[in-house]
């Protein structure tokens, strides 16, 4: 996942429009995986029920909106696995 990300950013020849909206994706998947309950919650919401604004931005950011929601979504899944197995022990 961060790989996908970090090379989205390192594209110096993304037109800085681009740029600013690739970076309020990373600082949004941040805020999901580390940052405190309610920005978790928020971002959670915006990265897997806001569809349409979640497009726009992947759109405005030069992404696949459907590929980086697909690696989103198989880190959620393992990361409830990884809690699950904690609760468990």
């Amino acid at each position: 996942m961060e790989n996908a990300i970090a090379m989205a950013m390192k594209d110096r020849g993304a037109h800085p429009e681009a740029r600013l909206w690739q970076a309020v994706l990373v600082n949004t998947i941040e805020e999901w995986v580390s940052g405190p309950l309610r920005l978790r919650r928020e971002a959670e919401e915006f990265l897997f029920n806001s569809e349409a604004d979640f497009r726009l931005v992947c759109a405005s950011a030069g992404m696949n909106p459907e590929y980086l929601q697909s690696r989103l979504t198989r880190l959620r899944k393992q990361s409830a696995v990884r809690l699950d197995f904690q609760v468990a022990a």
